[in-house]
């Protein structure tokens, strides 16, 4: 071809056959994501509230030894989780949810009571890991937000509608 270059290498040494023979080991991989949601929001202080952590894999392989992490924000109070990993150590809950087949979800409920004293939005965090290769760890950590007013709006009404 006009304008290529070719570079052939000539070698007095013989070639066989098992010299050109190449093992191609795949590498399994599965693309986990995780999503976080609050079950109340707006919350109150003194309210319980159900977080729900949701794993999801997207394969191709299976995820080995999924293990799922849960920092419970300042001013709430750690009451019960549904797979029994609490209670927390540090703040920080954390499941060893073993095998996740390719297409299958984890779902982990978290109950907490909202302290007396707190306000404002408070943060959650989760983070799923494995010891399978994942391709997109970008979706591997989540947050979910939820506000803490001094009293919830249902509240608020009846107290100035009291029922006669």
């Amino acid at each position: 071809m006009r304008g290529s270059t070719f570079t052939s290498v000539v070698t007095d040494e013989p070639v066989s056959a098992s010299a050109l023979d190449a093992t191609v080991t795949a590498v399994p991989q599965a693309d986990l994501s995780i999503t976080l949601a609050d079950d109340t929001d707006p919350a109150s202080p003194n309210v319980t509230i159900v977080y729900t952590v949701t794993v999801h894999n997207d394969g191709p392989s299976d995820a080995e030894d999924v293990e799922v992490t849960y920092t419970l924000p300042s001013g709430v109070t750690y009451s019960s989780d549904d797979q029994g990993a609490g209670p927390p150590a540090g703040g920080v809950l954390t499941w060893s949810a073993g095998t996740l087949t390719n297409g299958s979800d984890l779902v982990w409920n978290i109950t907490v009571t909202v302290d007396s004293a707190t306000s404002g939005t408070i943060t959650n965090d989760a983070d799923v890991s494995s010891t399978t290769f994942d391709p997109q760890s970008s979706n591997d950590s989540a947050s979910e937000d939820t506000f803490i007013g001094i009293e919830s709006t249902t509240a608020l009404l009846s107290s100035m509608n009291p029922s006669s």
